[in-house]
């Protein structure tokens, strides 16, 4: 197994749903989450998680088969004599001591190396702090639930002379941002590499793409921005917070958005913030180091930025240089026709993610691509 990562980064992850589920919460009859005072949708860290783990099992073959290249340890288990297997029982196939299960879970299981685990055992635990944190979701836009009611195949019981019915909850669309962080201090312990991180930015994209249950059909990655540090204490935070959300002309409310031809996300903010972490413009005046930025953008989302702002940042980021980027067709920048006005006009959508940040902040920029992992014998 190769060596534990060795630099912090930030994960900025983008999706949207439409017309499906994003979140049920079990408490209130599988019904989305949705914050009672604003009208934002919420999405756990959980969920999200659980969308990895699912991919990495369902397409990467982490199913701790002979063959497999590992093991997911969190998932359901389904016991010889029926019922699900407990945490107890899961541990001790990795272990009798907390020595010796600690250095075979994070031996075999790629989802503890990447987001830890409490594992109960007779008289004691082991507790794994993830180097991989994700926050609780928000969307940027209020949602609207709408109530589906209809007849099921079967009826409830032997004889009856109707089907039964079915009731479910959909929001119309949600788009939510993820904030993660990942911390090389905690890999030391859970023993998270490169290949590791790999997988991980892969299956947020893929296995969001690839939900397929009735109530998850309908999600789709839009964005997945990873800011990559040198120091191991370096990080700007909460980046999420650094997106706005335009309406189209026409549109009068965000809980109207149907879709994502219905808005434009200004990147301004992200990019302003990036900048002034680098130039040491931050609470003690603590400097930043950027190594790289990695991207995977679906140009369905429309991101704008301020010609001006491109211009400014272009003028104070020459100092940084370490190019070595990949060699991209040259960008090219398209108007939002449907902005108007002297200050939507100033406003660009951008075709190139890779290109604009590149010209905006000065670091080499990669796209991501789905990697080809070598796996230890």
């Amino acid at each position: 197994m190769t060596e534990p990562i060795r630099n912090r980064s930030e994960i900025l992850f983008l999706y949207d749903v439409t017309e499906a589920n994003p979140n049920g919460d079990p408490l209130e009859i599988n019904r989305p989450r949705v914050d009672p005072d604003t009208g934002h949708n919420l999405v756990t860290d959980v969920r999200l998680k659980r969308t990895v783990r699912d991919y990495l099992i369902e397409e990467r073959g982490y199913d701790g088969n002979e063959n497999s290249p590992g093991d997911v340890f969190v998932r359901e288990i389904m016991m010889p004599k029926g019922g699900i297997q407990d945490g107890k029982t899961r541990g001790k196939q990795f272990g009798g001591d907390t020595v010796e299960l600690k250095a075979n879970v994070t031996a075999k299981c790629i989802d503890v190396r990447l987001f830890g685990a409490t594992i109960p055992m007779a008289e004691d635990s082991v507790t794994l702090t993830g180097p991989v944190q994700f926050r609780l979701a928000r969307s940027l836009n209020r949602v609207e639930v709408f109530h589906i009611k209809g007849t099921g195949a079967f009826a409830s019981e032997a004889g009856a002379k109707q089907a039964t019915f079915r009731e479910e909850d959909f929001v119309h669309y949600s788009l939510i941002p993820f904030y993660g962080a990942i911390n090389p201090i905690a890999a030391k312990d859970t023993l998270m590499t490169d290949d590791d991180e790999a997988l991980l930015l892969e299956a947020l994209w893929f296995g969001t793409k690839h939900l397929h249950s009735r109530s998850k059909l309908g999600h789709a990655p839009r964005l997945l921005l990873k800011i990559n540090y040198e120091e191991s204490s370096s990080f700007i935070g909460e980046l999420q917070r650094h997106l706005k959300l335009n309406l189209r002309e026409g549109l009068v409310s965000d809980k109207d958005i149907r879709s994502v031809d219905d808005y434009t996300v200004a990147i301004d903010s992200l990019i302003e913030q990036i900048r002034l972490a680098q130039n040491g413009e931050t609470p003690f005046g603590k400097r930043v180091t950027v190594a790289s930025i990695q991207v995977a953008h679906d140009p369905a989302l429309r991101l704008t930025v301020d010609e001006q702002l491109l211009e400014k940042s272009n003028q104070k980021s020459s100092h940084k240089e370490n190019a070595e980027v990949r060699v991209e067709p040259p960008p090219h920048v398209e108007r939002d026709q449907k902005d108007k006005g002297s200050e939507a006009d100033k406003l660009q959508v951008i075709s190139s993610l890779k290109e604009t940040l590149e010209k905006a902040l000065g670091v080499e920029v990669f796209e991501l691509t789905v990697p080809e992992v070598a796996h230890d014998e």
